[in-house]
């Protein structure tokens, strides 16, 4: 019996659209946005307490059920 080591950390990427489904980089005070997190692998231990948020907040986190 082998197995192997996986030595490389999964990358993250963070994508935000406005209320109108347009990509955008960043927020403005009062402002909401839907964000999503692409992980290039299956990670164990991922969830809202991963993110740090500066000067809002982050709500109804969930995986895609897809996914």
């Amino acid at each position: 019996m082998g197995f192997k080591v996986d030595t490389v950390a999964p990358t993250v990427g963070i994508d935000l659209t406005n209320a109108a489904g347009t990509s955008i980089s960043s927020l403005k005070a009062g402002e909401t946005a839907k964000v999503v997190f692409t992980l290039s692998e299956d990670v164990i231990g991922f969830g809202s307490q991963s993110v740090r948020v500066s000067g809002g907040y982050l709500s109804d986190f969930k995986q895609d059920s897809t996914n």
